[in-house]
């Protein structure tokens, strides 16, 4: 069956071919939430951003408040461009945000442009999250992917009678070619990396963290110009 809907922003073609029909409308439905989303943000959201902003910048009634919510990230970063890029080696983004154990309605909401509290005080190390483990066990078992930790844990899965499916990509592994399939599509997006460099609309390791955004960088309270560093980024991330 032909999709309904335009390609979710975590897929990619290279799982077309892998796509199960039997997910066919959970799959339509997952699609669907991104263009109602994208509608509501052009014509109710950035609209409303840019009158906080506009309320801010003027100085009119309101604006300290507006200052005290937190500026309206995606206005600011439309007004700057791209004055805000800042560039740094990728190898040296090592520190990540830490967020383990606090509360969702606690954490910094990404729809500002600073973000107030210690939420800086409180990092973790990007080499031992999900996603680092997951391309180096790859990397590491390229030549024999059976043998790798992501392919034991999906065809853990497979024999409690739970596949691992996706509704972004419209994958189901439900036997163990299909693993080592979708494996390999992850393998070739780092071999791509490697020659032709990072790219952020490639599809994305489905762990525990959601990438849904564009990657991005945090700057610390005290400043990556008193020697801190950026954190989780691509190294051409946005300091926000």
């Amino acid at each position: 069956m032909r999709p309904l809907f335009p390609m979710h922003p975590g897929g990619d073609p290279a799982f077309a071919p892998r796509a199960d029909s039997r997910i066919y409308w959970p799959v339509q439905r997952a699609r669907l939430q991104w263009p109602v989303r994208d509608a509501f943000q052009y014509f109710v959201g950035i609209p409303l951003e840019r009158l906080l902003f506009g309320a801010w910048a003027h100085g009119l009634p309101g604006a300290a408040q507006v200052e005290r919510l937190g500026l309206p990230r995606r206005v600011i970063e439309r007004e700057l461009g791209r004055d805000l890029v800042v560039r740094v080696d990728p190898r040296q983004l090592i520190p990540s945000t830490h967020w383990w154990g606090v509360p969702k309605h606690r954490r910094p909401s990404s729809t500002v442009f600073i973000w107030d509290g210690r939420w800086d005080q409180r990092r973790g190390d990007l080499r031992q999250g999900s996603r680092y483990r997951f391309i180096s066990d790859l990397d590491e078992h390229r030549h024999d992917l059976n043998g790798s930790e992501a392919f034991h844990i999906y065809k853990a899965r497979l024999e409690a009678g739970r596949p691992w499916r996706s509704h972004q990509t419209g994958v189901l592994l439900d036997s163990e070619a299909r693993i080592l399939a979708y494996l390999g599509v992850y393998l070739s997006f780092m071999d791509d990396m490697a020659v032709r460099g990072f790219d952020a609309w490639r599809g994305r390791h489905p762990g525990r963290v959601p990438a849904q955004d564009q990657p991005g960088t945090a700057s610390p309270g005290h400043g990556a110009a008193g020697g801190a560093r950026l954190r989780a980024g691509d190294g051409k991330g946005r300091a926000s």
